[in-house]
């Protein structure tokens, strides 16, 4: 079978014709076997990537390409944590980072009016607070007493 598979194209065509169509055939089915293989090589890599946490960067990608390891989560998730690459999830994103600078400018500024003899209420930094993070900061970072509200520290859970 693999002399009739490796036959040229003159040499086929010295075959009768019903030979010939099978063989060409049977080509072709060889082709797309390879084809489907490759893609579903490529799909087990892609899940063993994605089950290990690798993220979806450009850094995450070019490396990548160098693993010619199994495709298991574990193996790859040891030659990325090999390299260095965090991948615990807790890697912040360019935005979240300047959002979070922002935010601490902004409490700064509201400490630094008081500071400078302004009088701001605690109350009113919790009002200026633009979301949840803010609020929980200032309430850690308040002086003791600021945040007592009814016998409780605010943010503090309340069981009952």
């Amino acid at each position: 079978m693999a002399e009739i598979d490796d036959m040229t194209d003159e040499q086929l065509d010295s075959l009768p014709e019903g030979l010939r169509a099978e063989v060409r055939k049977n080509r072709q089915y060889r082709q797309d076997a390879d084809a489907a293989n490759k893609r579903a090589e490529a799909a087990e890599r892609e899940a063993a990537f994605a089950k290990a946490g690798v993220p979806d960067s450009p850094l995450a990608q070019a490396l990548a390409k160098t693993y010619e390891g199994e495709n298991d989560p574990a193996s790859v998730k040891a030659y990325f944590e090999g390299l260095g690459v965090d991948l615990s999830g807790k890697a912040q994103d360019q935005d979240t980072h300047d959002a979070d600078l922002e935010a601490q400018r902004r409490l700064a500024q509201v400490g630094s009016q008081a500071d400078q003899g302004g009088s701001v209420r605690f109350e009113d930094a919790i009002g200026s607070a633009k979301n949840v993070d803010e609020v929980m900061a200032l309430i850690a970072s308040a002086p003791e007493g600021a945040t007592d509200y009814e016998g409780r520290r605010i943010g503090s859970p309340r069981i009952e």
